[in-house]
């Protein structure tokens, strides 16, 4: 007799023979899955116990069958899930295998582009470096490919490259706000090109006019009008308000053509335009409406002329002749012209180049005997003659009117320093271009020149480094200490700087204006022996002092001509205290002893300050620290460096000391001696150590707990290093000590710091700050002094080194070079639209 059994679903399962136990027809359920592949099981332990299934009855029967099904189905299914598991983890094993194929592929691809490139690097530079660029594109971080992209990059100096232009570039300027590149060519090709992003892109289509060589061309004050002038004796006055669809002004040339147009020039305030041109021939335009220009005067010279400019005031012209002349024309009434001054600027030769210095007291001149000559504008007499191996070219003056560059025959190119006392002093001789360079302009901040030559490029060269745009001191030093300064610190908002030093002096100054810094109040008193540390809290309202009497005091600077004492002094360590440091949100501070410990304080409420904890002990001395937002790190006597997890300051986690500890063998690892000056970056990913034994090493300090030394130790001082400082914005590095030089590094690429500048001190430098604008930079030391510098011709690199790659190579690999260099293991991508990641903090 069958039973018919219906699952809770309602799915027919089977129907099963009383007698024979056997299914009479198929199972189409989850449970009639279940026993269609458990059945034989299910019946032999049936068999072994009929007895218990006799006595249970029929009832009995399909109870028990229904438990064992439900035992069997449990089993089935753990089967299942264990097979499932198992293919799962066979496909993520595959999955993983092919991913670490592929990455591997890519390295391996990396690293032979990288050997390519190191064998190009001795031939062509620019290839090489275009290689290497992609390798880090395909595997960032590849330390032989950043090996060979950074030195070149150091060494090459170029900044920006423009290539494969048409023909010879005859004239290259750049916009009054260094955005903008207009190049012409022996062809008469005129482009504008656009400098705002990684490297050089056209903007817009080629200016079409000029027939013939493009010999000049000159920007209006406003960046809004270019002005062009050519072989075949036209000019045209270009509307480039907007930069990527230029228009002429009128739709057409000036109305007097002339002979080849050599030089053009606008007039200070935008209104008046000078040509200048081989039949001898100057016009003065007034282009006040620059759609109808007007002619104002012409002056007729003997010879051929080739180049024009207004002074500053633009009351005088100067032009220069083939009959080695310069003359100096009185324009104040621009309709009658009169000439006021004539110089012989060359012998027997062409004068190429004539130009005003920024001040116009000033005039150089750049001429085929070979010589670049600097010349009183208001006498005519020579002050100064430079000589360069072929013809000279072009001359400018830079921005600031300190820096003088020429060009000339042969790829010369070359800087020189003419703000100084005494002769002018070559700063740069830059290679790379071939052929005649024939025209040169400085960048609007002075800091890098750009160079046109016959072999059809345009060079930005960067000339950020220490020997140009040398900060100098502003005004006096500032004096009022008895004895040396051991510490300085600039207020948050940048307008008082704290000394401290021998004698228990500390004491504040106004520094708004950082060419007159005046005395706040009398010294703070309190302090006896000598003060070693002085620190703002973050809000600025509270200062910081600790010294040799082995005391920490909190000072209330609210009214800073009246500072007032809060509290009693801090007191616990056993020894001098050597350094302090407030936590980024100004509730904890640190102090470091000579006692070989570190104390945490709460200075929430910093009229009763209490200590957080028992003091955090080490091996040795703690001579410096730096609070991060989760640690603290100390430098000790040692030369290591202890660092603690403070996210519950009352429960400080201690990390492994950064350091020589178990790496004795290295002899470029970590310091031999005292950690003077510990600084973290604005990020906090990179600790500065600087110390006794004259060494400087930046840390990688993303990881506290892992911190690695990056590269090897910045070794330019020659005694030991008392201090360092990072700048505002973390791209400028300070160092400083016994040997009386201040050194700035640019550390905008932390595993390959450069120099950009040395500072001369008086006597030994203990300490250094920057302002908070980073234009200031204040040093103090054993001259009882403290020098403010202004920093405001320094610039670091503002990108990354990584950053420039395009800018030098022009662009990246074309798709036929990816299949000939890279080949299809990788999918074709185009580096400079993609740029690797960096190691900038």
């Amino acid at each position: 007799m069958a039973e018919r059994a219906r699952p809770p679903d309602g799915t027919d399962t089977v129907v099963l023979d009383a007698v024979s136990g056997q299914p009479r027809r198929r199972a189409t359920g989850w449970l009639a899955q279940s026993i269609a592949v458990n059945w034989p099981r299910l019946w032999t332990w049936a068999a072994k116990n009929r007895t218990s299934l006799t006595t249970w009855g029929t009832v009995g029967v399909v109870a028990g069958l229904a438990v064992a099904l439900v035992v069997s189905q449990l089993w089935a299914g753990a089967r299942l899930n264990r097979l499932a598991a198992d293919a799962a983890r066979q496909v993520a094993e595959a999955e993983q295998q092919r991913q670490q194929t592929a990455e591997e592929l890519r390295l391996m691809v990396a690293r032979q582009l990288t050997q390519q490139a190191t064998d190009l690097l001795a031939s062509d530079p620019r290839q090489a470096v275009k290689l290497a660029y992609t390798a880090l594109s395909i595997w960032p971080g590849l330390d032989e490919a950043l090996a060979v992209v950074v030195p070149t990059l150091l060494n090459n100096r170029i900044s920006t490259l423009v290539t494969d232009l048409d023909s010879a570039v005859s004239t290259a300027e750049l916009s009054p706000d260094g955005t903008l590149l207009v190049t012409g060519t022996e062809s008469g090709a005129v482009q504008l090109w656009d400098l705002t992003g990684s490297y050089p892109v056209p903007s817009g289509d080629p200016l079409v006019g000029h027939g013939s060589p493009v010999h000049s061309a000159a920007f209006s004050p406003d960046g809004n009008l270019l002005v062009t002038g050519g072989g075949d004796g036209r000019v045209f006055l270009w509307n480039v308000t907007d930069r990527t669809a230029p228009v002429l002004h009128g739709l057409r040339e000036l109305e007097r053509r002339a002979e080849e147009v050599h030089g053009v020039a606008i007039s200070p305030d935008g209104r008046m335009l000078a040509t200048a041109a081989f039949d001898g021939v100057v016009v003065l335009w007034d282009i006040s409406d620059r759609d109808a220009p007007q002619e104002i005067a012409s002056i007729t010279q003997p010879d051929r002329l080739y180049a024009v400019d207004f002074a500053p005031d633009g009351r005088t012209l100067a032009t220069s002749s083939r009959d080695s002349t310069v003359v100096l024309w009185n324009i104040s009434d621009p309709a009658t012209p009169r000439r006021a001054r004539t110089i012989h600027a060359a012998d027997r030769e062409s004068v190429n180049s004539v130009v005003f210095s920024p001040d116009g007291t000033l005039l150089a001149t750049a001429s085929d005997d070979r010589t670049v000559s600097l010349w009183n504008a208001a006498t005519g007499s020579r002050i100064a003659s430079l000589t360069l191996p072929g013809n000279a070219l072009g001359v400018t003056f830079s921005p600031d009117g300190q820096n003088l560059a020429a060009v000339g025959a042969n790829g010369q190119i070359r800087v020189w320093r003419i703000a100084d006392q005494g002769p002018p002093r070559e700063l740069f001789r830059f290679s790379g271009q071939d052929g005649d360079v024939r025209s040169v302009a400085f960048t609007p901040d002075g800091m890098s020149l750009a160079t046109g030559a016959a072999d059809r490029t345009v060079v930005l060269w960067d000339m950020r480094d220490g020997t140009v745009g040398r900060a100098t001191p502003i005004g006096a030093p500032v004096t009022g200490h008895p004895a040396p300064v051991w510490s300085a610190a600039f207020s948050p908002d940048g307008t008082i700087l704290a000394t401290a030093g021998e004698g228990g002096t500390v004491m504040l100054w106004d520094v708004t204006d950082v060419a007159a810094p005046a005395q706040l109040g009398q010294p703070l008193p309190g302090h006896s022996g000598i003060v070693y540390s002085v620190a703002f809290s973050p809000d600025g309202r509270i200062l910081a002092t600790t010294g040799s009497d082995r005391t920490t005091r909190l000072w209330d600077i609210s009214d800073p001509a009246n500072p007032r004492r809060l509290g009693d002094p801090l007191i616990g360590h056993g020894a001098e205290v050597l350094a302090v440091a407030f936590s980024p949100d100004g509730t904890v501070l640190a102090t470091g002893s000579a006692d070989a410990t570190v104390m945490l304080w709460n200075v929430a409420d910093a009229a009763h300050p209490e200590r957080l904890g028992l003091p955090l002990g080490t091996s040795s001395g703690v001579m410096s620290l730096s609070f991060t937002g989760t640690t603290v790190a100390a430098g000790r006597m040692d030369g290591l460096i202890s660092v603690w997890d403070v996210r519950d300051p009352s429960n400080p986690v201690s990390f492994a000391d950064i350091g020589r500890l178990g790496q004795l063998e290295e002899p470029f690892v970590g310091h031999t001696d005292e950690v003077r000056s510990l600084v973290a970056s604005p990020g906090g990913r990179t600790l500065v150590s600087a110390g006794k034994d004259g060494r400087v090493i930046l840390w990688d300090y993303s990881g506290p707990a892992r911190a690695r030394q990056l590269g090897p130790p910045l070794a330019a001082h020659s005694g030991p290093v008392w201090a360092a400082a990072y700048s505002p914005n973390g791209l400028t590095l300070a160092t400083a000590g016994t040997d009386g030089q201040v050194i700035l590094w640019d550390v905008a690429d932390r595993a390959h710091p450069s120099r950009l500048t040395t500072l001369t001190a008086e006597g030994k430098v203990h300490a250094v700050a920057f302002s908070p604008d980073g234009r200031t930079l204040a040093t103090a030391g054993s001259d009882n002094a403290v020098t403010l510098w202004d920093l405001g011709p320094v610039s670091p690199r503002r990108d990354s080194i990584l950053t420039q790659v395009c800018r030098y190579t022009g662009d990246g690999l074309t798709e036929s070079e990816w299949a000939f260099y890279v080949g299809p293991s990788v999918a074709y991508f185009d580096p400079c639209a993609n740029p690797p990641t960096t190691a900038s903090d």
